[in-house]
């Protein structure tokens, strides 16, 4: 089987699981049997709009884990403004956004 990708290495992807989660992470290793993501949380819907928690709870923050291809149905970029906050959430840095103003 003919395996391609259009992301590499160190890219913040989105995966939806057979079982309906979708989960974001940064991709460790690609291979023909996986994804390993490292600090993966899983997009949940809360009062406020969409948020984001711990995958696993008992999972250490600085191990990764792996996810089979054979149960993920899609996967996709992540939205700008979910990669940020992705960011923030696992690491606590706030990105800097492109400004559309100009401050003279």
């Amino acid at each position: 089987m003919l395996v391609t990708n259009n992301f590499a290495v160190g890219d913040i992807r989105a995966f939806k699981l057979v079982n309906g989660d979708e989960v974001i992470g940064k991709v460790g290793t690609i291979t023909d049997r996986e994804y390993v993501l490292e600090r993966p949380c899983v997009v949940v819907g809360g009062p406020k709009g969409l948020g984001l928690i711990q995958a696993m709870f008992s999972l250490d923050p600085d191990r990764s884990v792996s996810i089979a291809r054979e149960h993920v149905m899609m996967q996709c970029d992540v939205i700008q403004q979910m990669s940020d906050y992705y960011i923030k959430t696992t690491t606590g840095i706030e990105p800097i956004t492109k400004s559309t103003k100009i401050i003279i």
